[in-house]
């Protein structure tokens, strides 16, 4: 992948994995959801456990053998799926302890993080650039639901690419340090309310997503959310 789409539709963030997090309950919620996607013509899906400091605490290992055995049972079940291994981690305080055995996405050179709503701007900021030190490129998991994001209304205009995109500040160093951002599909539909629709939106609008996922936790919501969303996002003309 080294930071771009590989042929074919790609799901960069779910919680397939079962008795990892909160995510799939069991094996066999782990394939309908498998189903789902691949239902939609996604072809692969990264299966992005959290990773969250006193609740969550997976190993590359775990995650590694985890994908394995989804694969085989994906496989097994005749689902056209492939799954690969990454992790979701959130930038808290404990945050640091991971720098040296980051799981990125797949074969990719990304790694997959949750920005924190409740945090100050330079210890953020320190903990990307740590990751871009080691090689990595930051992708930043559905920033539209991310309060931190938005906290200062005072937002401007800047060039990104050939648009002039409307954007926080945080946002603009954030572009400028080569983060990169991935939009949850159900937030084009409102899955996950009014204001993450809008910002969602609003940051479609202004081209700053590289990436799409369905950040799938149980079968029943990602049927719900998953098609309406790529309609949405269609009917703008955008290929997830």
């Amino acid at each position: 992948m080294e930071g771009q789409a590989l042929p074919g539709r790609h799901d960069y963030h779910t919680h397939l994995l079962p008795g990892i997090d909160d995510g799939a309950e069991s094996w066999e919620n782990a394939l309908q959801m498998a189903a789902v996607l691949a239902d939609c013509g996604f072809t692969h899906a990264c299966c992005t456990p959290h990773q969250i400091y006193g609740l969550y605490a997976p190993d590359v290992g775990q995650v590694e053998f985890a994908v394995a055995r989804l694969q085989q049972q994906v496989d097994d079940a005749g689902i056209p799926l492939t799954v690969m291994p990454g992790m979701e981690y959130l930038l808290d305080d404990n945050f640091a302890q991971h720098l040296d055995c980051l799981l990125p996405l797949g074969d990719s050179d990304q790694v997959l993080v949750e920005l924190p709503n409740h945090t100050s701007l330079e210890p953020l900021l320190e903990l990307l650039f740590a990751i871009v030190r080691r090689g990595f490129v930051p992708l930043i998991a559905h920033p539209e639901r991310c309060q931190r994001l938005f906290v200062d209304s005072r937002s401007f205009h800047f060039w990104f690419g050939k648009k002039k995109t409307e954007c926080a500040p945080l946002v603009e160093q954030m572009v400028q340090m080569g983060c990169r951002f991935q939009a949850n599909i159900g937030s084009f539909c409102g899955f996950y309310g009014p204001q993450a629709r809008h910002q969602a939106r609003t940051m479609l609008n202004g081209g700053l997503y590289s990436c799409f996922g369905s950040d799938a936790h149980n079968p029943d919501d990602l049927k719900g959310y998953l098609r309406l969303g790529m309609s949405v996002l269609e009917h703008q003309g955008v290929e997830v």
